[in-house]
């Protein structure tokens, strides 16, 4: 990878699928007062095991996909060689790597705003517009599991639990 990156390849193909996956992100760019996340898992016939089908959960697929593809691109910038440093210094300060970094920065406002509806559902606030979604999601992960501690004595999971 190194050496493909020299000139920029990996790099330009890497922004290239950034731009495809943040494109398959739309739908969370309509920001409503519901978590499309917890939406998709609820709705998910594995909620325990989401990665399991990526047609089930495409949004937390890609979100995955899009971390992979930007820890690769950060983990090539931090590489000691001065040459390959300036090709991504480059690359970034490109038209396409400027673009890329406002659809980046609009994702992350995104997934902040998730983050904040998600964290709506507990105390004190206790909204109630996802309330349904995860109530069912919930229902599917059932009980938490024992699980055995140190000790011979099975500790139990603390369980998530509605108010």
């Amino acid at each position: 990878i190194l050496t493909l990156s020299q000139d920029g390849t990996v790099i330009l193909q890497c922004f290239n699928q950034i731009e495809k996956l943040i494109h398959q992100l739309q739908p969370l760019y309509s920001i409503t007062n519901e978590s499309l996340l917890i939406n998709e898992l609820a709705r998910s016939p594995t909620p325990c095991l989401p990665y399991d089908n990526a047609k089930t959960t495409p949004l937390l697929h890609t979100i995955t996909a899009l971390e992979s593809y930007t820890a690769l691109i950060i983990s090539l910038c931090k590489v000691g060689q001065v040459d390959l440093r300036t090709v991504c210094i480059s690359k970034w300060s490109s038209k396409q790597g400027l673009s890329l970094i406002n659809k980046l920065s609009e994702l992350f406002n995104v997934i902040v705003w998730e983050n904040a509806l998600i964290g709506l559902l507990g105390p004190p606030y206790n909204c109630n517009n996802d309330r349904p979604d995860l109530e069912r999601l919930l229902k599917a992960i059932g009980p938490n599991p024992q699980i055995k501690g140190k000790s011979s004595k099975k500790k139990k999971v603390p369980t998530a639990t509605l108010r």
